[in-house]
């Protein structure tokens, strides 16, 4: 499926290019100076953006050609006196045509359509994208008090040695106290395992018959 979107994409754009390639050929196209000029992206319509000139590319056109673009902005912008120019997909190949994107252009004229168009942009080396910022690894809180753990000095062979000491002692008094408490909790099963014993060795209580404990006889009285 992908390679079929891929060979149907490049399909639409060849069809396109072969049509501005036309279009560029009927239109008897002049080059108006060979400077490159600078502008704006102003708007993004179907098939062409506006480019808004800067005021060093109004400086470098003629007084008659500018009020021409002027005239041309009014109506294609609701009135607005500002500089533009149409520049068309096809004439900025490779370039996203987003507000507010940077170029440099050259500026033609037609004289089969009277027309005023820029051709052969480009998007300024400033516009190209940037690559996002490394993010910084995430600093540990300490869970009790909310705070950054400040970062643990480095310790040398000596302070190892004695950390290791600390460590080894730390845990043989675990250990030492683990085996009292088995010691005391072993003598306290011997006591009570004696005192269960001796408990069993203790004579039984001897009863008596029933006919000795009854009340004596009216004879012995």
């Amino acid at each position: 499926k992908k390679a079929k979107k891929a060979e149907e994409k490049q399909d639409r754009q060849a069809k396109l290019a072969q049509v501005h390639d036309e279009a560029v050929a009927a239109e008897n196209r002049e080059l108006v100076g060979d400077a490159f000029l600078l502008g704006e992206v102003l708007e993004r319509r179907p098939g062409q953006a506006l480019v808004q000139l800067d005021s060093s590319a109004e400086a470098q056109l003629p007084a008659e050609l500018l009020a021409k673009l002027r005239r041309r902005a009014a109506e294609l912008a609701g009135g607005s006196e500002a500089s533009l120019i149409p520049l068309r997909f096809g004439d900025a190949k490779g370039v996203n045509l987003q507000k507010g994107v940077k170029l440099q252009f050259r500026v033609f004229s037609s004289s089969t359509s009277n027309t005023i168009g820029a051709c052969e942009a480009q998007a300024l080396a400033t516009d190209s994208p940037k690559l996002a910022p490394k993010a910084k690894p995430k600093t540990k809180l300490n869970e009790t008090k909310g705070k950054a753990e400040a970062p643990q000095p480095k310790m040398d062979a000596k302070q190892l040695r004695a950390a290791r000491a600390a460590a080894r002692g730390e845990q043989k008094q675990l250990l030492e106290a683990k085996s009292k408490r088995a010691a005391l909790l072993a003598e306290r099963m011997e006591k009570k395992k004696a005192a269960l014993a001796s408990s069993d060795a203790a004579p039984p209580i001897e009863v008596g018959d029933a006919s000795s404990e009854q009340a004596p006889s009216a004879a012995a009285c």
